[in-house]
């Protein structure tokens, strides 16, 4: 299973009937899964936990979701820990999937550096913990696990899980305004994974915040950072112009009808506006 789902993905879990009986009324991709307590005979108790549902293998009819709960007896998942799970109509439940009565084990892939792995997954879980910037203890704590651990990467750690590292910390660098760095992080991402939509759209995204240098006013005299949004922009048109997502940001950002509300100091600029955009924004899609 994915580590995340990416933007644009075709959700169909919003329409599985099956899962109708599991879901919570105006949230489509929220469902309750009971876990297996694998200390029962013990008087370890079963649980109920919501999950947020991002995946779907329909090779293997199982689910990928986020734990949006909290547990309180089961201790191989946290909050924010990736869950897989199916549904077993035996029972008539939405079932978390353990291995080796392991959660965690059965959500995540399989890694040859535990260590670092580790890190990552707090990581994750402090990056999710942040809310897109709402919570930004969250954001902080990522950083403060990450940046260091990508410094010193270990060989034996794969490509993947390097490439979800970079990108989390690039997406809590830009909640930080720390543009430059968050555009380093989203380029390394994509030179381990060139196909990524969201890496991509993340990287536009920063690059678009330092063509227009919003801090003095007017677009950057800089043209390096302008060559550098015109040659992703060229990349990501190519590419995924036809997903809806970037479609529908890249038509606002380049609208000619906002031109007309161009301030007048910046009316000298036009001519570069037409090229970068008359908007900044950023990616929080993943």
């Amino acid at each position: 299973m994915p580590w995340l789902s990416h933007a644009g993905q075709v959700r169909p879990w919003r329409v599985d009937r099956r899962l109708e009986a599991y879901r919570e009324p105006g949230y489509p991709d929220d469902a309750i899964v009971l876990f297996l307590n694998p200390d029962s005979l013990a008087g370890g108790r079963h649980e109920g936990m919501w999950l947020t549902i991002t995946a779907y293998d329909s090779a293997t009819d199982l689910f990928l979701g986020i734990l949006i709960d909290q547990p309180s007896y089961i201790k191989s998942v946290k909050h924010w820990d990736n869950v897989a799970f199916r549904l077993d109509t035996a029972v008539h439940s939405l079932i978390a999937i353990a291995q080796n009565n392991s959660y965690e084990a059965a959500a995540w892939p399989a890694t040859r550096v535990p260590a670092f792995r580790a890190g990552l997954l707090d990581g994750i879980r402090a990056y999710r913990d942040g809310g897109n910037g709402h919570n930004m203890p969250g954001i902080d704590r990522c950083i403060q696990l990450l940046a260091p651990m990508l410094r010193a990467i270990p060989p034996g750690a794969s490509s993947e899980e390097q490439f979800v590292g970079h990108y989390v910390l690039g997406r809590c660098l830009a909640e930080k305004y720390e543009t430059q760095l968050a555009a380093g992080e989203f380029r390394a991402a994509i030179s381990l994974d060139s196909t990524d939509m969201d890496a991509h759209m993340a990287l536009l995204a920063e690059l678009s915040v330092m063509t227009h240098d919003l801090g003095k006013g007017s677009p950057t005299q800089d043209t390096s950072w302008e060559q550098a949004l015109l040659d992703e922009l060229g990349i990501v048109r190519t590419r995924f112009g036809n997903e809806p997502g970037v479609h529908e940001t890249l038509d606002f950002v380049f609208d000619p009808a906002l031109e007309a509300q161009v301030a007048p100091e910046w009316r000298p600029y036009i001519p570069k506006l037409r090229r970068i955009g008359y908007a900044v924004f950023r990616w929080k899609v993943r």
